[in-house]
């Protein structure tokens, strides 16, 4: 809203917005809100084949036309207007420059953008976020809605025809696939079906994403959650050869099993107050030289978000102060002169207790 604030005082504000329903309709809607007098729409069709980046175009060169047909040349001052759209794509394909653009319907955009320029218009563009409470983009959304119903007579782009013939081809392969006539793929097989989707539902584009990687194991939540429960469940198999009961018989048979320190023996210097303290990891133990190291640890090694890290870290326990005559093991407590020697003596600890520093 801010920004939208910045340029209260110009003398055409015209919001756009693009509708699709696919391989059905789209439409392309315009307000154009001027300094003083009442607001013009322009509602079209933007074609049965348009994706929405195509619609948002449309919408744009309407607009356009509407005011070079309506400013005229003034000669005491300078006319301004702004654009707003929630098409970052067609800003950033406009930002390339007339020289630059191939698309017929850009070098029809920039045309009239030039001939404005031209009349002593000065034409801005500003993007704005998609539902985000902005009432005249709200509005401007509603009659790009009603372009649906318009005619779709509007010439169809090469880029859009090859991506509905792209989605045929698909739709006909998901057929072939529900029936039982596909070849079954390494995707296949690991999901049950090729839709990155459910069947009978639309969740939307992050919703397909997230729930991708929640069927094939690689979604950071998910990924995080079933590291803890597995921790646990280690504690009661033996981590040679996954037998029952450690605290028995098991661990006995193994020579080069060595008894576990419990971390709870290790020596407590209380919670790391300042981010220079060198702190202990709380899922893994790990030794963090400090604050920021331990917040890039959780994230990039256990997937979580950076505040739910920070938070953590702030109440993590501060490892073993490293002084001027050595280092020190924060599991037992020993002291070394040399850091290399530190690192060979944790690799003697079992890595569930104490990883490698």
């Amino acid at each position: 809203m801010r920004r939208v604030v910045r340029f209260r005082d110009f003398d055409y504000q015209v919001w756009t917005d693009g509708s699709v329903v696919l391989d059905v309709s789209s439409g392309a809607g315009a307000l154009v809100y001027p300094k003083e007098g009442r607001r013009e729409r322009v509602v079209l069709g933007a074609g049965s084949l348009a994706r929405s980046y195509r619609a948002e175009c449309v919408a744009m060169e309407a607009w356009l036309k509407r005011l070079v047909d309506v400013i005229e040349l003034n000669q005491t001052h300078r006319t301004r207007v702004v654009a707003f759209t929630d098409s970052l794509s067609l800003l950033m394909a406009l930002s390339t420059g007339p020289a630059v653009v191939e698309d017929a319907i850009l070098r029809r955009v920039w045309d009239l953008i030039l001939q404005l320029v031209r009349l002593r218009v000065s034409v801005n563009f500003q993007f704005v976020f998609s539902h985000c409470g902005v009432p005249r983009n709200e509005a401007a959304d509603k009659e790009a809605e009603q372009g649906n119903a318009k005619p779709q007579m509007y010439p169809a782009w090469i880029t859009d025809i090859v991506a509905a013939v792209e989605r045929q081809v698909r739709n006909e392969m998901y057929k072939d696939f529900e029936e039982g006539r596909m070849l079954r793929t390494h995707r296949s097989v690991l999901l049950d079906h090729v839709r990155p989707e459910p069947k009978h539902t639309k969740p939307g584009r992050l919703g397909e994403s997230l729930l991708a990687q929640f069927r094939t194991g690689t979604s950071k939540h998910f990924g995080w959650l079933h590291r803890v429960l597995t921790r646990k469940t280690d504690r009661l198999e033996c981590r040679w050869c996954s037998a029952k009961d450690i605290g028995g018989a098991a661990a006995e048979d193994h020579p080069l099993a060595k008894p576990a320190v419990d971390s709870a023996n290790a020596p407590d210097f209380g919670i790391a107050t300042r981010q220079s303290d060198p702190i202990i990891c709380p899922l893994c133990n790990m030794v963090c030289a400090r604050r920021h190291g331990g917040v890039v640890h959780l994230v990039k090694i256990h997937g979580l978000e950076r505040d739910c890290a920070l938070t953590m870290t702030k109440k993590a326990r501060r490892a073993a102060l490293t002084y001027k005559n050595g280092y020190t093991c924060h599991v037992c407590g020993d002291a070394f002169e040399r850091r290399g020697l530190l690192v060979e003596h944790m690799a003697q600890h079992p890595p569930d207790v104490a990883p490698t520093v």
